[in-house]
């Protein structure tokens, strides 16, 4: 046994990886019906915030209402669009808490590969013109995540 004390969550600090940024690339996937979507953001003339979220996610729930209401962003052009793995969702009670976000959910497995994300909770922000995103992490909520924007805006 060690007299050692765990280590403290509040003195964490992130690494930076160091990798290379993530390109904007075509997000294709399917909608929480089946059907079979496609958006490139590379042609947007609005900043685009990807939300990768999860049925199983601690902390995904919170960030519910930015896909109700983007201007709780603060950003007056932004639109959002949640992104969920292929096999989320399949039926029934994990897709209650986010049928009312149907129309902003697309189910893309190849979009987690694409903007190199892990796991969720995880963003990504895309501005018009840039060909990687401008600002992305892991959200500590819906106030860390409007912090995290408006700080960039």
């Amino acid at each position: 046994m060690s007299d050692l004390e765990p280590p403290r969550l509040d003195q964490l600090v992130s690494i930076p990886l160091g990798g290379p940024a993530a390109k904007i690339v075509p997000i294709r996937g399917h909608d929480l019906q089946g059907e079979e979507l496609s958006l490139d953001p590379r042609g947007l003339d609005h900043r685009l915030l990807l939300l990768f979220l999860g049925s199983h996610c601690d902390g995904c729930s919170a960030l519910l209402p930015l896909l109700a209401d983007p201007r709780l962003s603060g950003l007056d052009d932004l639109k959002v669009l949640a992104l969920v793995p292929g096999e989320e969702f399949p039926k029934g009670r994990d897709l209650e808490e986010f049928a009312d976000y149907a129309s902003s959910i697309i189910r893309s497995s190849a979009a987690y590969v694409d903007y190199g994300v892990l796991a969720p909770p995880f963003f990504a922000l895309l501005e018009p013109g840039s060909s990687s995103p401008v600002l992305e992490g892991v959200p500590f909520g819906l106030d860390d995540l409007v912090a995290q924007l408006q700080a960039k805006a």
